[in-house]
């Protein structure tokens, strides 16, 4: 079985234990990190082993490589970034809530 290949969004906090999993799942491969602040997405990056890491969101999913993407960001994006993560194509795992009202 080929490994499933994560990308994370938004890395500051619940994010290191999804990365966690990921990483303690033999059939999963961390791939690509993103995060509006820099310094957030160069630390986990560098942590992590990754060569490059996203400031923008769009770019990543252009980019791909990956098959599924992790959405721990603030939850008033998680609609719209998942949207566009299932409309490009990709799975989507999605912090809690989806939504607000």
């Amino acid at each position: 079985m080929e490994k499933v290949r994560f990308a994370v969004v938004g890395v500051y906090s619940i994010a290191k234990r999804h990365i966690e999993g990921i990483h303690n799942n033999k059939q999963a491969e961390l791939i690509a990190v993103c995060d509006i602040v820099e310094e957030y997405a160069k630390k986990c990056a560098e942590a992590n082993g990754l060569d490059k890491y996203y400031l923008d969101y769009d770019q990543m999913l252009a980019d791909g490589g990956f098959d599924c993407v992790v959405i721990c960001t603030p939850d008033q994006v998680h609609a719209e970034q998942a949207v566009k993560a299932l409309n490009a194509g990709y799975h989507v795992l999605c912090e809690k809530p989806l939504a607000m009202k």
